[in-house]
């Protein structure tokens, strides 16, 4: 397991947002906020959600961007708050 950069919870969004904006799909769905957990099994400390849309558009999205949320939680965790 690769040591991830710490980002903030907002550059974090910000580059998922970037993502889901280059899909139609995603036009009108709701996503955030990052939200800190335990770390899972593979380290990572956050967790973001995807809601909203119509008729499964947001689980459609999240379908879409998997790939992309995965390679992001493999690289960067957010600060631990004390």
């Amino acid at each position: 397991m690769a040591d991830r950069v710490t980002k903030s919870r907002k550059e974090i969004m910000d580059l998922f947002k970037l993502e889901a904006k280059k899909l139609d799909i995603c036009n009108s769905i709701y996503i955030g906020p990052v939200n800190a957990q335990a770390p899972d099994k593979t380290g990572c400390n956050w967790v973001l959600c995807i809601g909203g849309g119509e008729k499964g558009q947001a689980r459609e999205c999240a379908r879409i961007l998997e790939q992309f949320n995965t390679l992001l939680r493999s690289k960067y965790n957010i600060p631990v708050e004390d």
